[in-house]
């Protein structure tokens, strides 16, 4: 089964509506096929940690 990763949040204004849309690509990923991970951020330098040992992000 591959590890999804869903990117959300971030540092902009938009970070509502980042981690919004992320937890709604989350509700529409098949969890039968995907192990899916939300990866969720508020420093760029998180984003590289959080993202080791996903298949794909």
């Amino acid at each position: 089964m591959l590890k999804v990763g869903v990117i959300m949040g971030g540092i902009s204004s938009e970070m509502e509506v980042s981690l919004n849309t992320g937890r709604e690509m989350m509700n529409h990923l098949d969890r039968n096929k995907y192990e899916v991970i939300p990866v969720v951020f508020s420093k760029p330098a998180e984003l590289v940690e959080k993202v080791k040992g996903l298949d794909i992000v």
